[in-house]
């Protein structure tokens, strides 16, 4: 079957184009011959930013197929999430962190404000860069002020915290861009920067730490700069976390993020400015891992075994 990728949207309007997708309407989600599963994540169910089935359009062009559009009340980068039937999606709102839920036809169905924004550095960055995920029983976002909340379908409060007031500051010379992943039971956070380095894990239902490891590696300036988020894989026949950043991949437990192998070496030149900034593409026992931002073209396959 023929695949397409989804990429971020960054603007102040969601915009949904005729064709039978997860951002279809309720009739044409009807007619929809393959059954689209739920775009869950940034990167989707398996991670690789693409998606097979039939009828998707070739072109999007808001003079022929274009579907609706939506107001947004503020500039969010993240990506769009489709959780049963309702599109999520990380923005400010009146100067607040915020999540908006739409239904299928582009209709607000509510908005969750939570504390002050922290708002973006770069001219096409925002404090909402990550991009919610859902396991279907709850949406799980973070911002770059450093709240990291669960929502019911229904907009309430789960559960909030900020991992700025709980582990310091973020020392990222660009804006956040770490997306959360879930596991069975909990949902993960990394932090790479120039500082505290780390990974860890909270409780789904109640938001209380459940681990944290310290993940620091010594890099030229910027090198343990990380914006790439961590991969969920299966590895020794278990699941686990693929972690990029600081110039070296990780692959950590998802019980108690114990450190089960490592692999360095991704910027022999040891070459300044090498932030990481794309996320792995997992292939069987291979990982597909680009080089550091400022360095053009290197790409490094790495087997993970």
């Amino acid at each position: 079957m023929p695949s397409i990728c989804l990429k971020p949207l960054v603007s102040l309007v969601l915009v949904a184009f005729l064709f039978t997708s997860p951002f279809a309407t309720e009739g044409l989600a009807q007619k929809n011959p393959n059954n689209v599963p739920d775009w869950a994540s940034w990167r989707g169910s398996d991670d690789t930013g693409s998606i097979e089935g039939d009828g998707f359009p070739t072109e999007l062009n808001p003079d022929h197929n274009l579907l609706w559009k939506s107001a947004l009340p503020g500039k969010g980068c993240s990506t769009p999430i489709v959780s049963g039937g309702s599109i999520y999606v990380t923005v400010p709102a009146d100067g607040k962190d915020a999540l908006v839920c739409l239904d299928q036809a582009g209709k607000q169905k509510w908005i969750t404000k939570f504390s002050d924004q922290d708002a973006g550095k770069h001219r096409n960055g925002s404090g909402s860069n990550a991009s919610p995920i859902s396991d279907g029983d709850a949406v799980f976002v973070y911002y770059k002020s450093g709240t990291l909340a669960a929502i019911e379908p229904d907009g309430k409060i789960r559960w909030q915290k900020n991992l700025i007031e709980q582990f310091g500051k973020v020392e990222l010379y660009w804006d956040h861009g770490t997306s959360p992943v879930l596991t069975e039971d909990h949902v993960v956070m990394a932090r790479m920067h120039s500082g505290d380095s780390w990974v860890a894990a909270f409780d789904k239902a109640s938001g209380e730490l459940a681990w944290k490891v310290d993940r620091n590696f010594e890099t030229p300036r910027e090198g343990d700069h990380g914006y790439s988020t961590p991969v969920v894989i299966e590895f020794q026949g278990e699941p686990a976390l693929l972690v990029y950043g600081a110039e070296h991949l990780t692959i950590h437990s998802v019980e108690n993020g114990e450190l089960l192998w490592s692999c360095g070496g991704f910027n022999p030149d040891k070459t300044t400015l090498w932030p990481t900034v794309a996320t792995p593409v997992v292939v069987g026992d291979v990982a597909v891992v680009a080089g550091g931002a400022m360095i053009k073209g290197n790409l490094f396959c790495t087997e993970l075994s």
